[in-house]
């Protein structure tokens, strides 16, 4: 190669000359690489470019590092439903029975609603059990059956102010099937009580509240006391089926009666071990609004055809190819997240930001500043993490196509929304449509959806009873948290503007599962403690 050969290049050009190397005019570059020719120029851009990203790799791994580090929750290997070593009390025998012989009560709710006729007997059973187990309630305030198989009981109190409502549901999910991997250690429906544990469906959902909330007015009554205030109890037959037959008829009993109450309390969160990072205790969560829940079902139409000769045009692409895009696109898009001031999660982490350690504490305080990358955090921390603070999309059932060698003239998918008290069902739906933006493909909201529900204050004087009676009782601190599941308060909107969502039972993490899961259990010594937890609000002056 000789001298004439070699590429001129740009540091030997005269800054004062009007071209660069390759003949184009330097003030076409941008400003900051005008001293470079179009391929040094080319070539800063690239770097800059590069660079960026590697800064982005880098500060999402330190995130994830931030997120595993200070977000990952405790699992104890060792739950919370323990057994109970201590000769056992009088009642806790008592109350291990009850809970025992209300499990032996086979009051399960089903999808297929042919299946639910075999719960009817079994619900007349427990509300044999119910009756001869708390005579005082049954004689002094007997309940109004509502339906033939709810109850709604009404327990004259102490004052004439705004009654409370207290609610349980007497029906269970089907007992989960043995596999491989999981099985029950006992029978789910024998009620078999072993070291001071009460195994069976219902332990925790929902029949430990069937129990201990009678049990708690029942020793109120027979110790010459009352509730401060009068005290409703709402017990619905079906609430795992959405409760259609049972709350919403109590609910339209109540809207006879034209009443309102100072605050409504139902199942929902617990005293959970794990839930708060850095956190060595459980924590009391009071659900102070629970999500909502709606099904999407989008379809796709084409013309069929051998799959030997697919279509080439845009006009006739494959159905699949066309859900698989609009699947990618929700998948791919998440609605934003929530994590403003005033948002429950931030309120459930501010609340409890005194009883945290360095540098949580912190952070805790400090959400003005530091909210925006938090937010980061949680979405990267788990999925229990992500979903406390953002509506859900998850694509739960596609159908599509008949056979090997025929292209489908119909596919199917089914999107499910857990949405969050900040959306709602139309934001949602208006979500997916401009994500998908493909006329091709129906979207159309599915029967049975449920908006989020309102959030209550947690500075009333109904989450302060709560949040006494645990402290009292249990000795924890409570925070007011938002609720993933649903449950009958959603027929009760109406009747008060203050309703949470709380089981006094403590578990860890790992042992929530057992709800709708296996080897559904809860300790005598636990449901001695609910039934103290009950007796206290009852009798609480913070409302």
């Amino acid at each position: 190669m000789t001298n004439q050969d070699n590429v001129v290049l740009c540091q030997f050009i005269s800054p004062n000359e009007d071209t660069t190397a390759a003949g184009a005019t330097k003030e076409k570059l941008p400003d900051s690489l005008r001293k470079c020719c179009p391929a040094c120029a080319w070539k800063q851009e690239q770097m800059v470019m590069a660079e960026q990203k590697k800064s982005a790799t880098n500060a999402e791994k330190v995130l994830q590092g931030v997120a595993d580090r200070i977000l990952a929750p405790s699992s104890p290997d060792e739950g919370l439903v323990k057994e109970v070593t201590s000769p056992l009390t009088e009642r806790q025998i008592r109350y291990g029975s009850i809970l025992s012989h209300a499990i032996q009560c086979k009051t399960v709710s089903y999808d297929e609603p042919k299946r639910n006729n075999q719960k009817y007997p079994e619900l007349l059973k427990l509300h044999r059990i119910l009756e001869q187990s708390f005579p005082i309630v049954y004689e002094q305030h007997p309940p109004e059956v509502i339906n033939e198989y709810s109850l709604l009981f009404r327990i004259q109190g102490e004052s004439d102010d705004l009654p409370i409502m207290l609610c349980a549901h007497l029906d269970v999910v089907p007992a989960s099937e043995d596999t491989q991997e999981n099985t029950w250690e006992q029978d789910p429906f024998g009620g078999k009580i072993v070291n001071g544990i009460v195994w069976g469906r219902g332990a925790i959902d929902n029949k430990h509240n069937v129990v201990s909330q009678l049990a708690a007015v029942e020793e109120l009554l027979a110790a010459g006391l009352r509730p401060k205030r009068t005290t409703y109890i709402s017990m619905g037959h079906d609430e795992e089926i959405f409760g259609d037959q049972g709350a919403d008829k109590i609910a339209k009993v109540l809207a006879e009666e034209n009443v309102k109450f100072e605050f409504i309390l139902d199942e929902g969160t617990m005293c959970v071990l794990g839930a708060l990072p850095g956190y060595a205790h459980p924590v009391a969560l009071v659900g102070c609004a629970e999500k909502g829940f709606m099904n999407v079902e989008l379809t796709v139409t084409g013309k069929g055809g051998h799959s030997s000769a697919p279509p080439i045009d845009a006009e006739n692409e494959n159905p699949i190819k066309i859900m698989s895009k609009a699947i990618y696109a929700l998948e791919s898009n998440p609605l934003p997240p929530h994590f403003q001031k005033n948002s429950i999660f931030r309120n459930t982490l501010e609340y409890v930001a005194n009883h945290m350690k360095k540098p949580l504490n912190v952070i805790f305080r400090n959400f003005w500043f530091f909210g925006p990358l938090f937010k980061k955090i949680l979405l990267k921390a788990s999925n229990g993490a992500a979903a406390s603070i953002k509506t859900t999309t998850a694509v739960t059932k596609v159908n599509g196509g008949l056979k090997f060698n025929a292209m489908p003239t119909e596919v199917k998918a089914f999107v499910n929304h857990r949405i969050h008290p900040n959306d709602s069902i139309e934001k949602v739906l208006e979500h997916d449509r401009k994500v998908i933006n493909d006329k091709r493909v129906r979207i159309e909201l599915m029967d049975g959806s449920i908006g989020p529900s309102p959030i209550s204050s947690h500075k009333t004087g109904g989450f302060k009873a709560i949040q006494a009676a645990v402290k009292t009782v249990l000795g924890y601190i409570s925070t007011p948290s938002l609720c993933i599941g649903n449950t009958d308060t959603r027929c009760y909107w109406d009747f008060s503007e203050n309703i949470y969502r709380f089981s006094p039972v403590p578990l860890t993490m790992k042992e929530t599962t057992m709800f709708h899961g296996y080897n559904e259990r809860i300790g005598v010594d636990a449901l001695e403690n609910m039934v103290d937890f009950y007796k206290t609000l009852l009798r609480s002056d913070e409302y």
